[in-house]
């Protein structure tokens, strides 16, 4: 009993790590606010109920496409409220009738889901996959990533701490992500990379569990009060990765080089985040789901089966909904149709069974004999391992 209880909270772990990063899209953070009332709760109670009707309007706009405003619900405070799932307080300033704070609040994803679909509205809520950022800085002619003084990477780390969607990751600087990369050769070279640094590069795409890693190059420059940055940005991980080039200004009297650089890079961020909700939500509108549950023996069972599906490239999306000892419930999207998705199943050696409490993923190791694509699309397999039309 004990190993099916250890079992069952490492799948927890393991599993919903993703929902971690769902609770991060669905929590808005640094709120000032400030409120007065009678008494010091009644002040208290004012200034949250600001806090929470301003944090689900920013989280609207955060998750929904803008073209969906005048969709937003209209909410009551006590009808937001039921919507919240957590609040943090910081740097509290109270007096007989005035209340001051800085709060964070988090929203139930599900209830949030369920609010958005009755009035039609679709969101994102998932965060893009991850991405290995190589911050370059280039300045008088030498390029740092790995010293303390690369205030190009300072800037991209305080950038990300507002973003929403973005999920760079910005190596260690170990010795094994040092001898990976070739400062001299990234400065000097336009993409591609060189085999010898194309195969550098797959260590740190093997190290960090990514399959993209973006060069972020910076070039600092001032004159005449006027300090500027160059950013080139590429994805050297790719075969013919494309080179994208801007520049950012501000002025000498008014801003520093540090400050320039978190706007270049939260310029960035911002046009990245942009472009995932665009496609999520073009996902969205050519999708079909379904939701099945998948047997599961152990742990590594559970891994193989889960790279397996996250691997076809007919699946766009895996949301992973409940557990159970017995299987785990998942919601999977698809594109070109469902007989064209069970075919693209078939063909991988994975078939749905329909039982009498959903529909079960059985594997094999090839497509049996009996199984004809060109005869079965469509077609799902009974528990008594006949095919029927559904």
């Amino acid at each position: 009993m004990r190993n099916n209880f250890v079992l069952i909270i490492t799948f927890i772990l393991c599993l919903f790590s993703g929902l971690a990063n769902a609770a991060g899209i669905f929590t808005v953070n640094n709120l000032k606010v400030s409120g007065k009332g009678e008494n010091a709760k009644e002040a208290k109670n004012n200034a949250v109920d600001v806090a929470q009707s301003k944090a689900f309007k920013e989280l609207l706009k955060r998750i929904t496409p803008d073209y969906t405003q005048h969709l937003w619900p209209e909410l009551e405070n006590e009808e937001i409220s039921e919507l919240v799932q957590g609040i943090d307080i910081d740097n509290e300033k109270v007096t007989s009738t005035h209340y001051e704070a800085v709060i964070d609040i988090s929203f139930n994803e599900v209830f949030v889901e369920k609010l958005l679909q009755e009035a039609g509205i679709s969101y994102t809520g998932t965060k893009a996959d991850p991405v290995l950022l190589i911050p370059l800085l280039i300045a008088n002619g030498e390029g740092v990533i790995w010293d303390g003084s690369n205030y190009w990477q300072v800037a991209w780390k305080e950038a990300l701490e507002d973003s929403s969607f973005a999920n760079f990751i910005i190596p260690e600087g170990d010795l094994g992500d040092i001898s990976a990369v070739n400062i001299s050769s990234l400065m000097e070279n336009e993409p591609p990379l060189s085999f010898n640094e194309r195969e550098k590069i797959k260590f740190l795409i093997n190290k960090y569990n990514v399959e993209k890693v973006m060069l972020a190059k910076a070039f600092p420059s001032e004159y005449n009060g006027t300090i500027g940055v160059e950013v080139e940005t590429s994805y050297i991980s790719e075969d013919e990765p494309q080179k994208n080039s801007r520049k950012f200004y501000g002025k000498a009297e008014n801003e520093d080089v540090n400050q320039v650089m978190v706007k270049a890079a939260s310029s960035i961020i911002s046009n990245i985040e942009r472009k995932w909700k665009e496609e999520q939500e073009q996902i969205r509108q050519s999708k079909a789901e379904i939701n099945i549950n998948v047997p599961v023996k152990d742990l590594n069972d559970w891994n193989e089966t889960y790279n397996r599906l996250k691997g076809f490239s007919f699946i766009n999306k895996i949301n992973t909904k409940y557990i159970t000892v017995e299987f785990i419930s998942l919601d999977l999207f698809f594109q070109e149709g469902y007989e064209k998705f069970i075919v693209n199943l078939a063909q991988n050696g994975m078939f749905l069974e329909k039982r009498s409490n959903g529909l079960f993923l059985r594997k094999q190791d090839s497509m049996p004999s009996w199984f004809e694509p060109a005869s079965y699309e469509g077609y799902i397999m009974d528990s008594d391992g006949k095919f029927g039309i559904k």
